[in-house]
């Protein structure tokens, strides 16, 4: 019961910023490795009860515009009395390590990678004008961004200018004497070992492998890390990351104390001996997965109603090409009958002209006497008035 009422009172939430920053009306999606504030928020929306987050950040960096969007959402949340705690994912460069610095905690793993640098303009074109005003905008963002730095770590401006201008990775140490971090943590490989010597595997394994020499009389078996709602890691022995009954959990190498323990999941994990002996699921959890449930029964999924509608709307563009195609033909035809009788009319044009020259070269006409002198078979009158 009491740790479900700490679970309720001080739930600690993740989030996870992974992928190249790119603006919120991309239509490049999550699953592609791209985020957005419109990602962080989904995710904190889905853990809103939560009093403190983890910030998980795995990011090259990306778009400057973004990135500040989402430093300013999660200021907010701190000015709303939320404790947040940066932790580095592996690589953080660039707009990365800016976010990282929102952390009042800033947790960073010595095998991970910390890269700061000047901001820079990539993939631009224009005239002379426009390249000067970029080069105006790029030097406004580097002061900026130097002031940020030497505003929340050891370093003055001009020192943090400098530092961003090498562009180059953050030491351990200096993690710590710059101010970048506020802990330097061991990135430790969860590992179980299983002693093989009295299983009669040895012989097997050396005919197998076609070995001569001595075999390892241990195999390194990596299992799942589990982390509790506090952030303590928890090896466990199963092979997924939902716990389930009978999995043998330790911390640091012994077993933890009868009780119960929530993860960050959301389930609370009753262990007696070292031993997982039930699983609840987090009612938020709960309410989910049947909501999704629900779903999924009332109707078609949401990829079947798009390949329907894209079903409906092919069968439009068919319809709409066929009726056009029949109406240009009937056009095409109705040119052609024009065409035919403008040929036509043309020639019998050209006829008449041919006559009236041909009646001209052989009549003469004396316009001084009422008589005009006949030629051939053809006889033009005239009365004098």
């Amino acid at each position: 019961m009491l740790a479900v009422f700490y679970y309720i009172c001080f739930m600690i939430g993740n989030l996870f910023i992974h992928g190249t920053i790119i603006g919120s009306n991309s239509d490049k999606a999550e699953a592609f490795g791209y985020t957005s504030l419109v990602a962080i928020k989904k995710q904190f929306s889905k853990q809103s009860k939560a009093t403190s987050f983890n910030v998980n950040i795995n990011s090259v960096g990306g778009d400057i515009d973004e990135g500040n969007k989402m430093f300013a959402f999660l200021e907010g949340l701190k000015e709303n009395g939320i404790h947040l705690t940066t932790v580095t994912d592996g690589l953080v460069a660039s707009m990365g390590t800016y976010l990282f610095m929102v952390g009042q905690e800033r947790i960073y793993y010595d095998s991970d990678e910390f890269r700061p640098h000047l901001p820079f303009a990539s993939n631009f074109t224009g005239s002379s004008v426009d390249l000067l005003q970029a080069g105006l905008y790029v030097d406004t963002k580097e002061k900026e961004f130097a002031q940020f730095y030497a505003d929340r770590t050891n370093l003055d401006y001009q020192a943090s200018f400098d530092l961003l201008a090498e562009d180059r990775y953050i030491t351990n140490d200096e993690m710590i004497s710059i101010g970048f971090a506020t802990q330097v943590r061991e990135k430790r490989q969860i590992v179980a070992t299983i002693n093989i010597e009295n299983m009669g595997l040895i012989e097997d394994a050396k005919k197998v492998l076609g070995l001569t020499k001595e075999v390892s009389e241990s195999v390194e078996i990596v299992n799942v890390l589990v982390t509790l709602e506090d952030g303590t890691p928890v090896d466990s022995s199963s092979e997924v990351s939902q716990p389930e009954v009978g999995d043998a959990w330790t911390v640091e190498g012994s077993k933890p104390e009868d009780g119960n323990y929530i993860t960050q999941d959301g389930y609370t994990v009753t262990l007696v001996d070292g031993k997982v002996t039930e699983v609840l699921q987090s009612e938020e959890e709960v309410i989910e997965t049947l909501e999704e449930e629900v779903v999924l029964e009332e109707g078609p999924s949401e990829m079947e109603a798009m390949r329907a509608e894209v079903t409906k709307l092919s069968a439009s563009f068919e319809s709409f090409k066929l009726d056009n195609e029949a109406k240009l033909t009937a056009k095409d035809n109705e040119l052609s009958t024009i065409n035919a009788t403008l040929t036509e009319t043309s020639e019998l044009l050209g006829k008449s002209i041919e006559r009236v020259t041909s009646l001209s070269a052989n009549a003469s006409v004396d316009f001084n006497d009422t008589k005009i002198e006949k030629k051939e078979d053809f006889t033009i009158s005239r009365v004098r008035k």
